[in-house]
């Protein structure tokens, strides 16, 4: 089973309690973000993410392992984070999961040589489809998480036809975005809508135990 977490930032502040469930490592990271923005993005991911293993049953981490490629687990779930402009999103799983979120718009075309293997390029230059890149982004996004190597991986170096022979992906629709969830096997999905109270009075939970 898959469990996924969304959380639209429309209302989002920062609450002195969120910094309760934050892992040491992240604490030590977001004091070094300086971008308003982006600093509300990572704090309610980080606090979304222990939300979700709250819910999944788990002792909320306070440190994280870290598999030969870099990527985080605790104990043994697995887990992934995305946030993009005005959402955040995380997947929690028992076995490999990548996720990733975009809000759907018009991408500048220097970007498709960076996404793009030579065929889609072509496909891409041909029909100048917006939906078609951002589709091929979250994507490849979505599975290099999975796999480990992390959105710094070179995306054209895998086609979407590889990663569809390799791996499972759903994608999921709603509020201008799209995501999709990559796993090895297929699986069972569930997805929980958050609200800000929602994360709000776990904390407070999580703080009185």
């Amino acid at each position: 089973m898959v469990n996924i977490y969304y959380l639209k930032l429309n209302d989002f502040k920062i609450d002195d309690k969120f910094e309760k469930v934050f892992s040491d490592v992240r604490k030590e990271k977001l004091k070094l973000i300086t971008n308003e923005e982006v600093k509300i993005e990572r704090i309610a991911a980080e606090v979304l993410l222990q939300y979700a293993f709250y819910e999944y049953g788990f002792d909320v981490p306070k440190q994280y392992a870290y598999d030969e490629a870099g990527k985080p687990h605790a104990s043994d779930v697995y887990f992934s984070i995305t946030h993009t402009v005005g959402a955040v999103m995380v997947a929690v799983s028992n076995n490999p999961v990548g996720i990733d979120l975009e809000k759907k718009r018009n991408i500048d075309d220097k970007i498709a040589t960076r996404i793009l293997t030579k065929e889609e390029y072509e496909f891409y230059n041909e029909h100048k489809g917006s939906e078609y890149l951002i589709d091929c982004f979250v994507r490849k996004e979505s599975f290099f998480k999975m796999t480990g190597e992390g959105i710094g991986s070179n995306l054209t170096k895998e086609s979407i036809n590889d990663i569809l022979n390799s791996s499972k992906q759903v994608a999921l629709c709603f509020d201008d975005y799209l995501s999709i969830i990559t796993t090895y096997k297929k699986d069972l999905y569930d997805v929980t809508k958050v609200s800000y109270d929602d994360l709000t009075k776990f904390c407070s939970e999580v703080e009185n135990e």
